[in-house]
């Protein structure tokens, strides 16, 4: 395409994710609670790693798993809705009010991982069962702007990658601890065994 003053212009148009890939999508998001579970079925219910928390400004693993669960309660209500209506309005949250609100700090885990793996199952049901047409239904997020289901599973895909490798890295800093003798590692809550 060309403009008027003769400079090349590339048409640019949306491009929504071919089917392939959004079953590929739906199978990232519903294996992401098995994976979170495969990492962690070694920890002991008291184990302090639970608890460790090196970077004072992020989650713990106990807050992680709560943090997710109450996410995707918010999501599936986020994508019930933009199918259901035109445009609906979103509000943003504050994941630390909603951690201090909610008492992340005292969540039961497991409890919070099995949360999780039923709110993806209806959030993956709810995407294998939209027509084409309805990935394109937008939601306003008062943050982030207009966002099409298709982008909204993208976010929750992207979040998901992003505590994934918190979560790796908490185990990883626990076991190097653990190698050095220096288990429990500063941060923990409290003393327990040098196991995981």
């Amino acid at each position: 395409m060309t403009t008027e003053s003769g400079d090349s212009e590339i048409a640019m148009t949306r491009q929504v994710l071919p089917p392939s890939v959004r079953e590929r999508l739906i199978a990232t998001l519903e294996s992401a609670p098995v994976i979170r579970k495969r990492l962690l079925e070694t920890l002991a219910v008291d184990s302090t790693l639970w608890d460790y928390r090196p970077d004072p400004r992020r989650f713990t693993l106990r807050e992680i798993l709560a943090h997710l669960a109450d996410c995707d309660d918010v999501w599936l209500e986020r994508l019930v809705r933009t199918r259901d209506d035109d445009q609906p309005a979103f509000a943003g949250f504050d994941a630390d009010a909603m951690a201090t609100q909610m008492d992340y700090a005292h969540s039961d885990p497991w409890h919070s991982l099995n949360r999780l793996q039923e709110s993806r199952r209806n959030i993956s049901c709810l995407l294998r069962s939209l027509p084409d047409a309805d990935w394109e239904r937008v939601g306003i997020n008062a943050l982030l702007g207009p966002m099409s289901i298709e982008i909204q599973a993208v976010q929750i895909a992207c979040h998901d990658g992003y505590h994934a490798g918190q979560i790796v890295e908490l185990l990883g800093l626990a076991k190097q601890a653990i190698q050095q003798e220096s288990w429990p590692v500063p941060g923990a809550v409290s003393a327990g065994s040098k196991s995981l």
